[in-house]
Protein backbone atom coordinates (compact mmCIF):
# COMPACT_ATOMS: atom_id res chain seq x y z
CA UNK A 1 0.00 0.00 0.00
CA UNK A 2 2.65 2.56 0.98
CA UNK A 3 4.93 1.81 -1.92
CA UNK A 4 1.93 2.21 -4.37
CA UNK A 5 1.25 5.43 -2.68
CA UNK A 6 4.37 6.18 -3.30
CA UNK A 7 5.03 5.36 -6.99
CA UNK A 8 1.82 6.90 -8.01
CA UNK A 9 3.59 10.53 -5.71
CA UNK A 10 6.80 9.74 -8.09
CA UNK A 11 4.25 9.63 -11.34
CA UNK A 12 3.09 12.77 -10.54
CA UNK A 13 6.05 14.18 -9.97
CA UNK A 14 7.70 12.56 -13.47
CA UNK A 15 4.24 13.63 -15.32
CA UNK A 16 4.80 17.80 -14.02
CA UNK A 17 8.53 17.37 -15.08
CA UNK A 18 7.38 16.12 -18.66
CA UNK A 19 5.14 18.79 -18.66
CA UNK A 20 7.02 21.57 -17.92
CA UNK A 21 9.91 20.01 -20.78
CA UNK A 22 7.14 19.89 -22.84
CA UNK A 23 5.38 23.04 -22.45
CA UNK A 24 8.47 25.57 -22.75
CA UNK A 25 9.08 23.67 -26.18
CA UNK A 26 5.78 24.54 -27.09
CA UNK A 27 6.13 27.94 -26.05
CA UNK A 28 9.80 28.18 -27.76
CA UNK A 29 7.88 27.33 -31.49
CA UNK A 30 4.88 29.48 -30.83
CA UNK A 31 2.54 26.43 -29.95
CA UNK A 32 2.79 24.49 -33.23
CA UNK A 33 2.02 21.07 -32.11
CA UNK A 34 3.72 19.99 -35.29
CA UNK A 35 7.43 21.44 -34.03
CA UNK A 36 6.60 19.40 -30.67
CA UNK A 37 6.52 16.22 -32.57
CA UNK A 38 9.97 17.13 -34.23
CA UNK A 39 11.23 17.92 -30.83
CA UNK A 40 10.31 14.69 -29.74
CA UNK A 41 11.15 12.53 -32.24
CA UNK A 42 14.50 14.38 -32.45
CA UNK A 43 15.06 13.91 -28.35
CA UNK A 44 14.09 10.74 -28.33
CA UNK A 45 16.20 9.40 -31.19
CA UNK A 46 18.81 6.75 -31.28
CA UNK A 47 20.94 9.26 -33.70
CA UNK A 48 21.63 11.28 -30.19
CA UNK A 49 23.94 8.32 -29.68
CA UNK A 50 23.49 6.52 -26.12
CA UNK A 51 20.85 9.71 -24.67
CA UNK A 52 18.18 8.61 -27.51
CA UNK A 53 19.09 5.01 -26.57
CA UNK A 54 18.37 5.17 -23.06
CA UNK A 55 14.89 6.65 -24.08
CA UNK A 56 13.99 4.28 -25.76
CA UNK A 57 15.50 1.37 -24.20
CA UNK A 58 13.35 3.28 -21.11
CA UNK A 59 10.60 3.33 -22.80
CA UNK A 60 10.77 -0.22 -23.88
CA UNK A 61 11.41 -1.52 -20.53
CA UNK A 62 8.47 0.10 -19.52
CA UNK A 63 6.08 -0.99 -22.07
CA UNK A 64 7.40 -4.87 -21.62
CA UNK A 65 6.34 -4.65 -17.69
CA UNK A 66 2.67 -3.46 -18.80
CA UNK A 67 2.41 -6.73 -21.51
CA UNK A 68 3.87 -8.70 -18.66
CA UNK A 69 1.50 -7.24 -15.78
CA UNK A 70 3.58 -6.35 -13.41
CA UNK A 71 2.03 -3.19 -12.21
CA UNK A 72 4.30 -2.30 -9.90
CA UNK A 73 7.53 -2.30 -11.64
CA UNK A 74 5.95 -0.76 -15.00
CA UNK A 75 4.85 2.20 -12.81
CA UNK A 76 8.43 2.73 -10.90
CA UNK A 77 9.77 2.28 -14.32
CA UNK A 78 7.55 5.12 -15.96
CA UNK A 79 8.44 6.93 -13.10
CA UNK A 80 12.12 7.26 -14.01
CA UNK A 81 12.00 7.44 -17.19
CA UNK A 82 9.83 10.24 -17.10
CA UNK A 83 12.04 11.62 -14.80
CA UNK A 84 15.13 11.77 -16.41
CA UNK A 85 13.92 11.84 -20.42
CA UNK A 86 14.62 13.36 -22.62
CA UNK A 87 18.31 13.80 -21.41
CA UNK A 88 19.64 17.21 -21.49
CA UNK A 89 16.17 19.02 -21.51
CA UNK A 90 15.79 20.49 -17.87
CA UNK A 91 11.98 21.22 -16.38
CA UNK A 92 13.86 24.35 -15.49
CA UNK A 93 13.49 27.33 -17.53
CA UNK A 94 16.73 28.81 -18.01
CA UNK A 95 15.83 31.93 -20.49
CA UNK A 96 12.86 33.32 -19.13
CA UNK A 97 9.84 31.75 -17.21
CA UNK A 98 6.88 29.95 -18.46
CA UNK A 99 3.68 31.98 -19.37
CA UNK A 100 0.56 29.67 -20.08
Amino acid sequence: MIVTALLALGAAVAATAQTLRWVRVLQREHYDARSMVRFIVRWQSPTLGRWGWTALLGHAVTLGLVIAHHGQAALASAVIVGALTPVGLSPRARTGAIVF
